[in-house]
């Protein structure tokens, strides 16, 4: 935190990193990157899922497996959740491409 020379340092609150506050500290994020997610999640799971159901169905099931992955790992330690978090998003963008080809076919049929 900056302060102007001459002033009195401002107090400020760091997250603790090591030992049991810190692996809490980092499952709040876990839990707080899943809810920043979720709502994308759940607007592409029923788009795609009225057209692909199935498909649709494992990429919701592999989502929520990779941000479980993401969660646990991120609470070991910080670089772990990359992988769980990386997986989620593939399975996003894949619901993005049915939604896509779900579009793209229906323009076709009105032509």
């Amino acid at each position: 935190v900056y302060t102007k020379p001459g002033q009195p340092k401002l107090g400020y609150v760091l997250m603790e990193k090591e030992g049991s506050l810190g692996r809490f500290n980092r499952a709040q994020r876990a839990l707080q990157n899943y809810l920043e997610a979720a709502p994308f999640a759940v607007a592409l799971f029923l788009l795609s899922g009225f057209v692909f159901p199935f498909p649709t169905f494992c990429l919701g099931c592999f989502f929520t497996a990779s941000r479980i992955v993401s969660a646990i790992g991120y609470t070991k330690s910080p670089g772990d959740r990359m992988a769980g978090n990386m997986l989620g998003t593939l399975a996003l963008c894949a619901m993005e491409a049915l939604v896509l080809i779900a579009g793209v076919k229906a323009i076709q049929q009105e032509a």
